[in-house]
């Protein structure tokens, strides 16, 4: 597929996402362990949905491929949804799906890219996002890159019979700029 450098970092860079990259967007979605800590265990990925899903969010404003630059790879997807112009505030949302770039700080590359071009290109006031309080390596990245807890949503998440919080973060563009700004 061809990537294109929109945003870089120095492992990684942003790419607006291609929808050639369907098949292995279904492949990560319908792995169980991948599945639990997205929060989409009990939903099935037929490749033609993960296709118009994946054309969905390359037509929509924010939504951008990781690449592995040294191998040229798709590691990812990130995105800055729910962008509202007037108040200046996003949600962020992530996933490494592949699980050879996981836990290796790819994702907190492409959390402090993303919140770069959210905070210094779209004039962001504030990002937030949610995690389930059992995906402790994600709350740790977030913790890494500046976020904040502000609130949970208790036993909101079902998994097994058991109940899961979701833990609701954020950060405000002073916050990236006191913390996050010199990590980019």
């Amino acid at each position: 597929m061809p990537y294109y450098k929109r945003i870089e970092g120095e492992r990684l860079y942003l790419s607006p996402l291609d929808p050639e990259d369907a098949e292995k967007l279904a492949e990560w979605n319908n792995d169980l362990d991948f599945s639990i800590l997205t929060g989409h265990a009990a939903e099935m990925f037929p490749l033609p949905k993960v296709r118009q899903s994946l054309q969905s969010m390359s037509a929509a404003g924010h939504h951008f491929a990781i690449v592995d630059r040294a191998a040229e790879r798709f590691v990812g997807i990130c995105a800055l949804t729910g962008v509202n112009e007037h108040h200046r505030y996003a949600s962020l949302v992530i996933s490494i799906g592949d699980p050879e770039f996981r836990h290796k700080g790819y994702g907190q590359e492409a959390v402090r890219l993303l919140l770069h071009y959210g905070f210094m290109e779209l004039h962001l006031h504030n990002v937030e996002l949610g995690v389930y309080e059992y995906n402790k390596a994600a709350i740790r990245c977030y913790e890494k890159c500046g976020f904040r807890e502000i609130g949970r949503r208790r036993k909101a998440k079902l998994i097994a019979g058991r109940r899961y919080d979701i833990v609701w973060m954020d950060m405000l563009a002073d916050d990236f700029m006191k913390e996050g700004a010199d990590a980019t």
